[in-house]
């Protein structure tokens, strides 16, 4: 989706650092950044979590 960790935090109101620390497993984002992100890149939460498949 060409989005930066900027670009991210942006639409979901939070810092670039979060996002590096989500993607780096030193963190999770809250349930409410979850469902964001699953609708953002069209994706179920679960697989966001690791416990499912995409589907694809």
């Amino acid at each position: 989706m060409g989005l930066s960790q900027e670009g991210l935090g942006e639409r979901l109101g939070v810092s670039r650092q979060a996002i590096y620390k989500w993607e780096s497993d030193a963190s999770l984002p809250e349930i409410d950044k979850l469902i964001t992100l699953s609708k953002i890149f069209s994706l179920p939460v679960g697989w966001l979590l690791g416990v499912e498949q995409a589907g694809r």
